[in-house]
């Protein structure tokens, strides 16, 4: 694979940063009034507070790109700019090191909203979202340990290479996380689709279906993650651009599952939350026809959040947490 120059990815990084950060700013607006209409509850403040560190962090991303672009053009006496690659191969300097920060710690932030998705989703269980802590915390070490060197990085280059290993590990952890915690919610999403169609609650197509769980696992954050491994262990200048692209879209991803989970419950609500059926089983294994119960108004803003882990519970019959259960002894079939 043709390498490119530094100057043609920073330009390139610097086109794909700009409109996406648009998207962000827009979508950013969008879960601010989402979450201050529940600011009543808890988990709603928490990721209030989250969302606005990450688009700060965007922001700032975007800002020192702009300024080592700037910088990477000097103009002449004449009035002539010209492309300086010496200074965008330069990684100590200052505008460097500040864009490298601010995306280090958003995808932190990102990493962090993925987790917490996967212990809504998995219904706090601690059996599935504790590996997870640990490599978060383990990223988070190795990202700190990869900012203070990137702070003691002379001319020499003399730490490069012991900061390529934590690089390398940074990411490796991070994207170790990305992806069990995309396979858990897509595991958990998919299942819920499955028994949504089988009950007939479900009106959206395979394909939409499909692409709704690739944005709310934030498989796109993860691939473009390994992505950005792959290019800087071959030591393509490519990866530059995933790097811009990566440290936009660690807030996209968990913008999108908040305006997702917002769209999926005023659907629901809309349908005045249609009931679940209810099914009885019988002594002799047989279920009742199913009868639609009404469902009190005071039902949990998060519903929508804990659906999933109720459909995915279920085999051929409906799920248990649903089934009206009759044990008796004397009880005869109809």
């Amino acid at each position: 694979m043709s390498n490119i120059h530094f100057i043609t990815a920073a330009i390139v990084s610097s086109w794909v940063a700009g409109p996406w950060y648009g998207l962000n700013l827009a979508l950013y607006f969008i879960c601010v009034r989402i979450l201050l209409g529940k600011w009543s509850i808890h988990g709603s403040r928490v990721l209030f507070v989250a969302a606005t560190v990450q688009i700060c962090l965007c922001t700032g991303h975007l800002v020192t790109m702009l300024v080592q672009l700037l910088q990477g053009l000097p103009v002449d006496e004449h009035g002539v700019g010209r492309l300086d690659n010496a200074y965008f191969r330069d990684q100590i300097t200052h505008a460097h090191i500040a864009e490298e920060v601010f995306y280090i710690t958003n995808s932190l932030v990102g990493d962090a909203i993925m987790i917490w998705r996967v212990y809504v989703v998995w219904e706090k269980n601690h059996m599935v979202y504790s590996p997870l802590l640990l490599l978060f915390v383990a990223t988070g070490v190795s990202a700190c340990i990869v900012m203070a060197h990137m702070a003691h990085l002379d001319l020499l280059n003399t730490q490069a290479a012991v900061l390529a290993r934590w690089i390398e590990a940074t990411w490796c952890l991070s994207i170790a996380t990305q992806v069990l915690a995309t396979l858990l919610i897509g595991f958990k999403l998919i299942a819920a689709a499955r028994g949504q169609r089988k009950l007939g609650l479900m009106q959206s197509s395979l394909y939409i279906s499909t692409f709704w769980v690739v944005i709310e696992s934030g498989a796109g954050y993860t691939i473009t993650t390994v992505l950005l491994l792959s290019f800087y262990v071959r030591g393509l200048n490519a990866g530059a651009i995933c790097a811009a692209f990566l440290g936009q879209l660690s807030a996209t991803a968990p913008y999108l599952m908040i305006v997702r989970a917002e769209t999926n419950r005023q659907a629901r609500k809309r349908k005045n939350r249609i009931p679940l059926p209810l099914y009885k089983t019988y002594s002799d294994g047989r279920q009742s026809s199913a009868s639609f119960p009404r469902t009190s108004q005071g039902s949990s803003e998060y519903e929508i959040d804990r659906m999933p882990s109720v459909y995915a519970s279920s085999g051929p019959h409906p799920p248990k947490a649903i089934q009206i259960m009759v044990e008796t002894e004397t009880q005869q079939s109809p």
